[in-house]
């Protein structure tokens, strides 16, 4: 929340008892002389009525002042709320701080807020959160007021320090002359060129400044601080104009340098404008909005987890901590035949989690794109080199043979050269004059939601290809889908059929061109940027049991490695307990739902910072074992295995699974009744819902990526009017939370993605 008529900031202390109330005081009484009419509001106060801040400051200045909770006993809040039996929770405590500054900003008489903290910057609120932490929400600029005793420097600067990792802006930092330390001219060398400092007169000396009657001494020193203060205000306002300055400017200008992903910018020449973020916390995005003169409702709810990265929550301090951690301690070291400390042990977390009961090994890259990369050459070296060794290809020296993958219809696996062409012909490439296609893609069976029931779809070519009487099956839920019982049943034999004769005929068809199959690739159970598919497990389970099982439709091939791409559905997107899509078949004895190869991405540091991991098996490790360096795996990059990557990744597995302690598996975060209530829609075509993930499909005449009328109708609804941020992918919207969202604001938001619809 900010606003550009409203200057809010607020006071922190470096410690207590270093003159906040009185520096705060000296900033009131000089703005009121200077009519701005200024508001002052104390959240929490103890030691109530003895000490009274909001009064101090109502006895030396004109302000409005209040206190929002207060304690009579003369202690830290998390105590002294818990001996009076009134502790105040973070939520009801930010939602009264926000209600009164909404009150404020509707009187339109104010022209500068302060909200003064308790204690110093991480002491508690009643909840025990550190009040850091709490007022991060509204992530107002601050006003630090330093220590100037003894020992004044160390905590002075540890506040500093926690308030910018935990990234607020701190533009002032006051001290009281001490012309004995002089502790501002060396904490003047370890903070930012732009904060300022300002130095206030050391006040009279009493033993008792919150007498009632007043202390004239006091007035004299406010009168005399006038000046000080005045600049400081001056500081305030300039500051203030730069930030909307800025921001305007962005709103502006944000899109003419800099070049965006998945975009056609050719609307911002017609008159669109970017969404500008002014900073992230938990769930929500703070944005600004040029055209309203006051800012009540600019948080949106980040409904697409920024790019399907957010699992821990945007902000998130503990992350920050250890990612400051990490830099301290190496920045970034080189990793090959190297080893450190945050490497080691995120690849033991991870092969006990991710990748337990069948991995063995973890290689570091950046992205997900990458990631895959690094599979493919580790799943093609295996097949061709196993082919050679069995005498299962007559290849003369001068023929090349083209590896190729098998696959969906619909499936994505990044932007770089090879991840793009082991997809499907698609959107995505079909401006890429070099992409090639190099597999051959089933057309899946997937199933939805819809009026009150679950459907599987049988998609035409294999109601075709094996002369199937019907398209659609029906379940009364998830649970049945993914049953084990479905292993025995008529649709194996039929799936089995369909894949086996798709299989022959592509080889077939390519005898002349050598073309050969060296692994199945796929996004296991729901296909991302392909449409938000979701996919029978039958069906899969009987392509990885094909793959494995060659002689059922080349006798000529070995066994071929399964790759699974988790980069979207791994680390926990499908809900606790589950690290992995394995691991949600571990009590399935009659397939194998295990990978040779796995990739992970996005959701493995939480979403603070790129990383991925390509985590195999022993048996793929051991065929680049040789005695020539040409033998082993040569792919790499500068920053493998980071360190500051690998500690947040760590630290982000660790939360999913404390996550999991305190949670049972269900199928969706999102409300299932309201769910099936939105799939009886007549302006909806399907509904879907798994873990964290929720996809709304709209009935449209056109389908696929380009045809987006209604959704872009809704999406545009939802950010204006219901506070949520999405986006579409074709007829479709998906909304994603993030591993750590409280269901009762889950229930918020899906009610209000079910009025959006009914407003289409």
């Amino acid at each position: 929340m900010f606003s550009e008529t409203l200057p809010i900031y607020l006071i922190f202390g470096a410690n207590t008892d270093v003159g906040k109330t009185i520096c705060t005081t000296s900033i009131v009484n000089s703005a009121s002389i200077n009519g701005y009419n200024p508001a002052y509001i104390k959240p929490v106060q103890t030691g109530y009525p003895l000490d009274s801040d909001a009064e101090f400051v109502r006895r030396y200045t004109n302000a409005s002042v209040q206190t929002l909770y207060s304690y009579s006993t003369p202690a830290s809040p998390h105590l002294t709320a818990l001996e009076e039996n009134r502790v105040i929770s973070d939520e009801d405590l930010l939602i009264k701080i926000e209600e009164k500054i909404l009150e404020t900003m509707k009187l339109k008489t104010s022209k500068l807020l302060l909200l003064e903290t308790a204690g110093g910057v991480n002491s508690p609120t009643m909840s025990g959160t550190l009040q850091s932490d709490v007022f991060r929400k509204f992530r107002f600029p601050v006003i630090l007021i330093g220590d100037s005793k003894l020992g004044g420097i160390s905590t002075t600067i540890s506040s500093y320090e926690s308030l910018k990792i935990r990234g607020y802006d701190v533009p002032i930092l006051i001290f009281f002359e001490n012309k004995k330390y002089l502790n501002h001219e060396i904490i003047k060398q370890h903070v930012s060129s732009e904060t300022t400092i300002f130095l206030l007169t050391t006040p009279p000396k009493n033993e008792n400044l919150h007498n009632n009657n007043g202390n004239k001494d006091l007035v004299k020193y406010f009168e005399d601080s006038a000046k000080t203060a005045e600049l400081i205000l001056k500081k305030l306002a300039a500051l203030h104009k730069a930030r909307f300055e800025r921001l305007k400017e962005l709103n502006d200008d944000g899109e003419k340098k800099v070049w965006w992903p998945f975009t056609q910018h050719r609307a911002f020449s017609q008159g669109k404008r970017a969404m500008v973020i002014d900073s992230a916390y938990n769930d929500d995005f703070t944005i600004f909005k040029p055209d309203e003169a006051q800012y009540s409702s600019d948080r949106l709810f980040d409904g697409c987890a920024s790019w399907w990265t957010q699992g821990l929550g945007h902000g998130n301090p503990h992350m920050a901590k250890e990612a400051a951690y990490a830099a301290g301690r190496y920045g970034h070291v080189i990793s090959p035949e190297a080893i450190h400390e945050p490497a080691q042990a995120l690849a033991e977390e991870i092969l006990s989690s991710a990748g337990k009961d069948w991995a063995s090994r973890v290689f570091y890259s950046d992205n997900g794109s990458t990631a895959i990369e690094v599979a493919l050459k580790m799943a093609f070296t295996k097949t061709s080199l196993e082919s050679q060794k069995k005498m299962l290809i007559d290849k003369p020296s001068n023929e090349i043979i083209q590896w190729n993958v098998i696959g969906l219809e619909g499936s994505y696996h990044g932007d770089t050269i090879g991840a793009m062409d082991i997809s499907d012909p698609s959107v995505y490439n079909a401006k890429v004059h070099w992409y090639t296609g190099k597999g051959f893609w089933f057309n899946p069976p997937t199933y939805y939601e819809k009026n009150k029931r679950f459907y599987l779809n049988i998609s035409d070519s294999i109601v075709s290809s094996v002369e199937l009487d019907t398209e659609e099956i029906e379940f009364n839920s998830m649970a049945e889908i993914f049953s084990v019982k479905r292993n025995k049943s008529y649709l194996r034999k039929v799936y089995n059929k369909y894949i086996v004769n798709g299989l022959k005929k592509f080889l077939q068809n390519n005898l002349n061109v050598k073309k050969k199959f060296g692994a199945l690739v796929i996004e296991p159970l729901i296909l991302g940027a392909g449409g938000m598919l979701f996919i029978d497990p039958l069906f899969q389970k009987e392509l990885i049991f094909c793959a494995r099982n060659p002689e059922l439709w080349d006798a000529s091939s070995p066994p071929l490695p399964v790759v699974f791409d988790e980069i979207f559905v791994g680390m926990y997107r499908l809900g606790v307990n589950l690290p992995s899509v394995a691991s949600l078949f571990t009590c399935d004895d009659d397939f194998s739902y295990l990978p040779d190869i796995a990739c992970y991405a996005k959701c493995l540091t939480g979403g603070l910072l790129p990383l991925s991991v390509t985590v195999t098996t022993d048996e793929i490790f051991k065929v680049f074992d040789g005695d020539s360096k040409l033998e082993a795996l040569l792919h790499g990059h500068s920053y493998t295995a980071h360190p500051i990557g690998c500690q947040v990744a760590l630290y982000s597995l660790k939360e999913y699974k404390k996550i999991s302690l305190n949670k049972k598996f269900e199928w969706t975060i999102w409300d299932a009744q309201l769910l099936t209530t939105i799939s009886c829609s007549e302006k909806v075509a399907r509904v879907n819902s798994f873990g964290t993930i929720l996809v709304v499909e709209l009935n449209s005449q056109m389908k696929g990526y380009l045809s987006n009328k209604e959704s872009l109708k809704l999406v545009e609804n939802l950010k204006s009017s219901k506070g949520i941020f999405c986006r579409p992918l074709g007829n479709l919207v998906y909304f994603m939370a993030s591993q750590r969202s409280l269901r009762k604001d889950l229930d918020l938001i899906l009610n209000n993605i079910w009025k959006a619809i009914q407003d289409l």
